[in-house]
This record gives structure tokens, C-alpha cells and sequence, in this order.
């Protein structure tokens, strides 16, 4: 996928930085509205329950980003690497590791619930569902 973007990129003229940093002004400020237009369009499709379109613009979404990513120099599968890492220290390996990790968000009145999934320990808020950082969880190194 990073190749396609790539290829295209450079059969349009657009420029891929082979260092990090900000390009001129004009270029971020393109990119994040690109980013932001293909935004409002998922956002909409999904509003409307329109599969075709919230899928055409996910995967537009996903071509800005990675474009964007391009423009500032930044290696898209290296980040994705080191914030797949990071997420992933999200789960506990233990049970041990899982009581503090409850404890922990105990503490600050925050009620939690795990599940074990392949291998892996996975805290839950358990007002919100949604996946909460293990005591143990790592910054992604970046």
C-alpha cells in the first residue's frame, strides 16, 4: 500500500521528504485539509448508513494520511511499527500484572473488567467498554 501511494505520488509530482520535518506552510496546511475533507466525508456516510461511501472514504482517509505522512518525511511503516508496540503494552502477559493494572485505575475510581485473549490479558473501562493502558504500557518510541 505505502509503495502504491508512493508510486503515485511520484507519478503526480508530489513530494515525499527522505527527511523529517515540516515542508512549507502551504503543504501541511493542503494536507491536513485533504485530511480533514475525506474526514467529513466518512463522518457523513456513516451518519447516512452509507457502506459504499464510508468504505470510499476510509480508504481515502487512509491515502491522505499515509500522503501527509509523506510530505513531513515520516516512514509510515516504521510509525506504524513503533505504535503497534506501543498499543500492544496495552495488555498485561499476567494475571499478576492484570490485578495491578485493576488496582491501579481502582485507585482512581475508575471499575474495570478483563478479558484473556490470545494469550494476553485486556483491561476494559467498565462504563465505556473501551480497551484501557496496562500499568506496564509503553510511549510509542518514535
Amino acid at each position: 500500500m505505502i509503495e502504491k501511494i508512493a508510486h503515485w505520488s511520484d507519478t503526480f509530482g508530489l513530494p515525499i521528504k527522505k527527511e523529517e520535518g515540516f515542508p512549507a506552510r502551504e503543504r501541511v496546511t493542503l494536507a491536513l485539509a485533504l485530511i480533514e475533507e475525506e474526514y467529513k466525508e466518512t463522518y457523513l456516510a456513516c451518519a447516512e448508513n452509507d457502506f459504499t461511501e464510508a468504505k470510499d472514504g476510509l480508504g481515502d482517509l487512509l491515502w491522505v494520511t499515509i500522503r501527509a505522512m509523506m510530505e513531513l518525511g515520516i516512514d509510515p511503516e516504521s510509525t506504524i511499527n513503533a505504535i503497534y508496540e506501543s498499543n500492544m503494552s496495552k495488555a498485561d502477559t499476567t494475571l499478576e500484572d492484570t490485578v495491578i493494572t485493576h488496582e491501579t485505575y481502582l485507585a482512581k475510581g475508575i471499575t474495570t473488567y478483563s478479558r484473556f485473549v490470545n494469550g494476553l490479558y485486556i483491561t476494559y473501562n467498565a462504563d465505556t467498554n473501551k480497551v484501557l493502558k496496562s500499568h506496564k504500557f509503553k510511549q510509542p518510541q518514535l
